[in-house]
């Protein structure tokens, strides 16, 4: 069995979560900062998920995490993906998956399963060439409570000093400065 599906990965979170609560107490408020595939992951968290968060933000969020992998990730042919049923995928191949990845991140198709009303806030690059601004306008389409930051001339990963910068910008939007 893959140790790299979906409800792994958000078991992974709940235990941070219950920690938190343990530690602070059940009525702490929680927020949520994720990038990338972190943010792919935590959007499929919030399915059905009835606490209440204080504030969800994301960064260049991975919504169509099917072709981000078969786009930009997958460093082994389709084919050879299907008939091996693995792959070396990751920006330098040095990550082996399984195909049933491949299959978890299907059925979890976010345009289909995320329904949710909640606050979020996207700050996502214009130029990001991984997990492309068309698949967070196809996303967000008909969810007002989603609110977009686009930021002119940011690719998917960025420098220290524009990774500082978007931080600040983003405490002060949460009122946390």
């Amino acid at each position: 069995m893959s140790k790299l599906t979906v409800d792994i990965c958000i078991s992974y979170i709940n235990s941070v979560i219950s920690y938190i609560k343990q530690e602070f107490g059940s009525d702490v408020k929680i927020s949520f900062y994720a990038i990338s595939f972190g943010a792919y992951i935590l959007l499929n968290k919030l399915i059905n998920d009835k606490d209440n968060y204080s504030n969800i933000i994301l960064r260049s969020p991975a919504i169509n995490m099917k072709e981000i992998l078969l786009r930009s990730l997958l460093k082994d042919s389709l084919s050879s993906y299907r008939q091996t049923g693995k792959a070396r995928a990751g920006h330098n191949g040095e990550k082996e998956i399984d195909y049933s990845f491949l299959e978890d991140i299907e059925k979890n198709n976010l345009y289909k399963n995320y329904k949710e009303k909640r606050k979020i806030i996207i700050i996502q690059g214009v130029l990001d060439d991984t997990a492309l601004i068309k698949d967070t306008y196809k996303f967000i389409m008909n969810k007002p409570e989603i609110q977009l930051i686009e930021i002119e001339g940011l690719n998917h990963h960025m420098e220290p000093e524009e990774i500082k910068d978007i931080t600040c910008e983003m405490l002060k939007m949460i009122k946390l400065t």
